[in-house]
């Protein structure tokens, strides 16, 4: 497939090529080390597999098949010689290599040696994969798990679990558990294991990551896999990491192609071609010939070079036997000679779809669709385009089927969604600068299919009350898993402990982790049966307009590439402007571009530095200048569908000069990840909830815990968690607010097992939490809000693969929290934050904060947003008065910009309040007006003081 971290051999480490040349008499001297091994253990496993190791090193690939053919006429009953061929012959594609392993199969299981038996049935059935032969490579992937449990050797063990997932991964099936089943295999590996175990590991680690969109993370995986191949001196390992690393920088810059790392990348393809040709290994030039090519394409004045490289590639590639390769460089040729020989390339690009339906190549297929897709919109007709492109989306959504629900088909789906912005965007383009109705609808509907799907599925099993009490034991399994999740953690956190012990709860935390997610999987899976789960219908155009009001209009954000990798339109970047009769559609500045604006400006939020009108300008005007002279007066309401990094976006502070206030002060602003899921959340019926506010707040913390050790950031390991005062004072005047039937939970009583308890036995209209949070950007699931641990077995982190198993039955939740609405952006999802994990639990809105948060600024917002919503004012309402009340109080943007509504924004918690409190509220604001002076006096003096809610 294009960009993929292939498996470069069927031993599953790196092959090279065979020269052609003779043995020579040297061969004998070069061996010499190996043939004495063989003379005193010949029936040992690394005397045989010597002359391989040996060859990988000084490429004399003949001298080795030579010697061994020789030991293998004199020992014919000891199998490891056959294997050792088998390893080497495979890189020259030789005929009798199937012949070589099934031999040395046989003779393995025979003797009932384990060790063989993997590596012979590893090996075939990687080769069965590549011929398409699935049933095959499946009863031989079965019989790999069963050695991984039959094993008693750990390392060995380790080995049959790292083939087994490296199936999953070659079947691109439960991409997600093949992930957490390495990284708990990863855990358990001691730090002396041997030089293969370790390799295979990063190996598998950085492909499973390609694969589930993690390009930095699979760079990461490679670079420590070159370190330890450099330090064993093995020239392969060395190459094999570099040629893989040249596919994981192509994955970034398929995503942000920016034109210096274009230029490093290629300076660092063309070292590694240079390398494979002088080493004779065809696998590895014919690869890194597709990289140049890529690399280059864009380049106008060097198609000529493209095209040889190209053509060398599908030479090497049909020599060697390496369909993938050919097939990536059969495409990518089509789009290179579709402007002088249209017919060459729909030739070509029939032959690559052909070669990847027929070897049974999954991606392969999506890859290959998607590059007809773009040949299409280059030679027309549009209508062909389009059906060829609508086939392409209908591939990508049956892989993301085939992965289990949850976190796995979200960062499966997450590579695949700039093909969905590609197909809108053409759609757009094409209609030119007044599209039509049934053009605009057509877009609109490719980007909904896009965005949110993993949440709406998850909405919709929220909405299955049955599906617990239908699969009462996976529920009860799942349930047991967080138990000892949290079991682990709570030794995790605390300091009395050697960082050998600690490495051992780390293991044991990934594998109960893994555990937890596969039956979190199960159990979605089981309940997404046709009793508990439909498939959503995506909102249209006119079923947006039919759901708002007259003072709302919805801002739908696309943010693609105007110029792809290869030089090629990559659907551009929109905005369209909805409203109650009309929708609209306007260009902007593309990601590329936008990137670094508004980098800057969160820097500047997060850092807590001045923000004016100048700062915000930039950004103001990639994403809004189009579209607010759009809205018509009326429009008071905002629903924002952001795309990729504006999720991360502060709007509310946005303007476009000094005299005009910030966007936030004059519009109520709330977001969502897709139009589909904001209708759901807008038909829903108000929820009838017999209390009225549950506040949890400065949970009592032990002074020697350190909740965050439990992430693999860096940067949290000194962090220490403080108490928070002003929360404190939050948490009461909450509920004195409020009043009625509210119920506090402070200090020692702020325990997670209550916040559970209580959430779950009474239904509220407001559940407020005034705590300290974390957010994982590596691991999502563990983002928490951080409580009292208290009794009950709980650990205090109320994390969010918990938090979506509560029952809100609608309920507004409240996060005055740091980064509560922060975390790991996923294609078409959005954050991955607590506030999502609120909204899977079925809270009609949530309340959160893109950054950290400071105790004093929470307390103040607080106030001016439960004297509105307790007078009757709905959410968004009440935020925005919020919010314009610290900015008129002088507080810095940073303090009250970063708040955001996830949901339907007019959901009114408390309706029919009394005129009375609605009387006191307006006194109240003259006196907020008459103390403003005051106030700004003494901001700068708590500032000095003020804590974080991290």
């Amino acid at each position: 497939m294009r960009r993929r971290l292939a498996v470069t051999t069927i031993a599953a480490v790196t092959a090279c090529a065979i020269p052609t040349a003779r043995a020579s008499s040297a061969c004998s001297i070069a061996f010499t080390d190996c043939t004495n091994a063989f003379s005193k253990t010949p029936t040992n496993r690394e005397a045989s597999l010597c002359f391989y190791y040996q060859a990988r090193k000084s490429s004399q690939w003949d001298c080795a098949t030579e010697l061994l053919s020789g030991l293998r006429e004199r020992h014919p009953d000891i199998q490891w010689i056959s294997l050792a061929l088998a390893y080497i012959g495979a890189a020259g594609g030789v005929d009798n290599v199937q012949e070589l392993l099934e031999s040395a199969l046989e003779g393995f299981a025979k003797n009932n040696e384990l060790q063989g038996e993997l590596d012979a049935r590893a090996s075939l059935r990687y080769m069965a994969a590549v011929a398409g032969r699935g049933d095959e490579a499946d009863a031989h992937a079965e019989r790999i798990r069963q050695i991984s449990e039959e094993a008693e050797d750990p390392e060995l063990r380790v080995k049959a679990i790292i083939q087994y997932a490296d199936h999953l991964l070659a079947t691109r099936r439960r991409l997600r558990q093949v992930y957490r089943t390495l990284r708990a295999v990863q855990a358990q590996l001691p730090r002396d294991a041997a030089y293969w175990s370790r390799y295979n590991m990063l190996s598998s680690l950085a492909r499973v990551s390609r694969e589930l969109g993690r390009p930095a993370d699979a760079m990461r995986y490679l670079g420590r896999l070159e370190k330890i191949a450099v330090a064993r001196d093995d020239a392969a390992g060395i190459l094999y990491a570099r040629v893989n690393l040249a596919d994981a920088r192509t994955s970034v810059l398929d995503y942000l192609p920016l034109p210096a790392d274009i230029e490093t990348a290629l300076q660092h393809a063309q070292a590694t071609l240079g390398s494979t040709i002088t080493n004779k290994q065809p696998r590895h030039e014919a690869r890194l010939r597709w990289h140049v090519a890529v690399l280059r394409m864009r380049d106008r004045t060097a198609q000529a070079a493209v095209r040889a490289h190209l053509d060398r590639c599908l030479l090497l590639a049909k020599e060697i036997k390496q369909t993938h390769t050919w097939i990536q460089c059969a495409r990518m040729l089509a789009l290179a000679v579709a402007g002088e020989d249209p017919t060459r390339a729909r030739a070509l690009m029939q032959s690559a779809v052909s070669e990847g339906i027929t070897g049974g190549m999954r991606t392969q297929q999506i890859w290959t669709s998607l590059a007809q897709m773009k040949l299409e919109w280059k030679l027309g007709p549009p209508e062909e385009a389009l059906r060829t492109s609508m086939q392409g989306l209908e591939l990508i959504e049956t892989l993301r089927e085939l992965q289990r629900p949850g976190v796995g088909r979200v960062e499966t789906f997450s590579l695949w969604t700039q093909a969905y912005r590609r197909v809108a965007g053409h759609i757009l383009r094409g209609a030119g600068e007044a599209p039509k109705a049934e053009d605009l609808e057509r877009a609109f509907n490719v980007l909904e299919r896009m965005r949110g799907r993993s949440l709406l599925e998850s909405l919709a099993l929220t909405e299955d009350a049955s599906a617990r009490a239908r699969h009462p034991e996976a529920w009860q399994a799942l349930q047991a898993s967080l138990k000892k999740i949290a079991g682990i953690q709570q030794k995790l956190v605390t300091f009395d402990r050697s960082e050998t012990e600690r490495d051992s709860l780390r293991a044991s935390l990934a594998e109960a982790e893994r555990e937890a997610e596969a039956r979190r999987e199960a159990f979605l899976a089981a309940a997404e049966a046709p009793a508990g789960y439909r498939e959503p219908t995506y909102a249209t155009l006119k079923d947006v307009q039919g759901a708002l009001r007259d003072d709302e209009a919805m801002l739908v954000y696309q943010l693609g590439l105007a110029t792809d990798l290869e030089g090629d339109f990559g659907g551009g970047a929109w905005v369209w402007v909805v409203t109650t009769d009309r929708a609209r559609v306007f260009r902007m500045a593309d990601r590329l571009a936008q990137r670094p604006r508004i980098r800057r400006l969160l820097a500047r939020f997060t850092e807590r530095k001045p923000v004016d009108a100048a700062a915000v300008r930039p950004v103001y005007d990639d994403l809004l200048s189009a579209a607010v002279p759009a809205l018509g007066p009326a429009v008071r309401r905002l629903i924002v569908v952001p795309d990729g990094m504006l999720h991360q976006v502060p709007f509310s502070a946005l303007r476009p000069d000094a005299e005009t206030p910030p966007l936030g002060l004059t519009h109520e602003i709330s977001t969502t990840p897709s139009a589909t899921v904001w209708l759901g959340l807008r038909r829903r019926p108000a929820p009838t909830n017999s209390k009225l506010a549950y506040a949890v707040a400065d949970p009592k913390l032990d002074p020697a815990a350190l909740p965050a050790a439990v992430s693999e950031l860096d940067d949290f390991r000194s962090l220490r968690l403080t108490e928070l005062p002003y929360a404190r004072r939050e948490g009461k005047r909450v509920v004195a607010t409020v009043g009625g039937e509210s119920v506090l939970r402070l200090g020692a009583e702020a325990t997670e097992a209550s916040f559970k308890r209580d959430i779950e036995s009474q239904r509220f209209a407001v559940i407020h939490a005034a705590t300290h949070a974390l957010a994982d950007p590596v691991i999502p699931e563990r983002a928490s809000l951080v409580l009292a641990s208290g009794a009950g077995g709980e650990d205090g982190l109320l994390q969010a693969r918990e938090i979506v198993d509560l029952d809100l039955n609608g309920s507004v939740v409240v996060l005055y929290a740091c980064e509560s609405a922060a975390g790991q952006v996923a294609g078409g999802e959005g954050a991955m934050s607590l506030a999502r994990a609120f909204a899977v639990a079925g809270a009609r809105a949530v309340v959160g904060s893109l950054w950290p948060l400071r105790d004093d600024d929470a307390l103040f917002l607080s106030r001016a947003l439960y004297d509105d919503l307790a007078a009757g004012e709905s959410l968004g309402a009440a935020i925005r008065r919020a919010q314009r009340e610290a900015h008129a109080s002088g507080r810095p943007d940073a303090a009250w910009a970063g708040l955001t509504v996830l949901g339907d924004a007019t959901v009114t918690p408390f309706p029919g309040a009394s005129v009375g409190f609605r009387q006191q509220r307006s006194q109240r604001t003259v006196l907020t007006v008459l103390l403003a002076a005051l106030v700004v006096i003494l901001v700068a003096v708590i500032r000095r003081r003020g804590i974080s809610r991290r």
